[in-house]
């Protein structure tokens, strides 16, 4: 799921939460045979299995360059076994929003068929809160199915609707990890009408799977021109307020579409 800011800030004005304390968060359930021999393997090496790989994981993102965003989050991955919500996030200079990731554990998840889900763009109406159109668009710069250009609107309860172009990518490994990257397009985004829908500022992102655990980072703000300032601030400062909770929300959605 490409989810929004203002998703975020809408979640929270409906539920009343933010960012959960650690102590409040419910704990993440049985551990499958992987996570334990992912757990045992953690306490040989000191420290969780990917982070060997971590030296050498910069991403590139669908022949665009350096992607610094997979390269922030992958050096924010916990360093030990993952066995309940853990939630981190950091600002980063010329972004009005922070960026997050969260990490879940999923018992028994198939990172192949967890991915496959997360690239099915066409269907994403219906399983996943709040998208209401998503489609793939034909693009001789990306190779599906590895690459695939999308257009995605998201629905922003109280607050209208965003939406924007992007390229998503499927990778095997990063940094130990199969994954999922996508990155806003700009100059089609920004062609985009602003009367059918708030467009994108900016939307970074990434899907990461391991033995028995998700992690879904994000990073997104809408174009401060298609805006007012009370809207602004709700899906700016506002998103940073929910982000915790909608990440885990939308972690447990894709997990459950995956499994179906």
């Amino acid at each position: 799921m490409i989810a929004e800011p203002g998703q975020f800030a809408a979640d929270a004005d409906a539920t009343g939460a933010g960012v959960r304390p650690r102590s409040a968060r419910p704990a993440g359930g049985d551990r499958t045979v992987a996570q334990a021999a992912y757990g045992n393997r953690v306490a040989e090496a000191g420290s969780a299995p990917w982070l060997a790989a971590r030296g050498a994981a910069r991403g590139r993102l669908a022949g665009m360059g350096d992607n610094a965003f997979l390269d922030r989050v992958i050096a924010k991955v916990p360093r030990g076994a993952v066995n309940d919500y853990v939630f981190k996030h950091w600002s980063v200079a010329g972004k009005v929003t922070e960026e997050a990731l969260g990490f879940l554990p999923v018992p028994g998840v198939d990172a192949d068929q967890f991915l496959g889900r997360v690239m099915d763009l066409d269907h994403y109406t219906g399983p996943i809160p709040h998208v209401v159109e998503s489609r793939a668009v034909a693009d001789p710069r990306f190779t599906p199915p590895r690459q695939v250009r999308f257009y995605q609107r998201v629905k922003i309860p109280l607050l209208g609707e965003v939406h924007q172009e992007l390229v998503i990518e499927r990778f095997a490994d990063i940094g130990g990890f199969q994954a999922a990257a996508w990155k806003m397009l700009e100059p089609e985004t920004a062609a985009l009408s602003p009367k059918t829908a708030i467009r994108g500022g900016y939307n970074d992102g990434a899907w990461l799977v391991g033995p028995g655990v998700v992690g879904y980072a994000l990073s997104s703000a809408p174009r401060r021109e298609d805006v007012g300032f009370i809207k602004w601030k709700a899906l700016t400062a506002g998103a940073d307020v929910a982000a915790s909770k909608v990440i885990r929300d939308n972690i447990a959605a894709m997990a459950k579409w995956a499994a179906r």
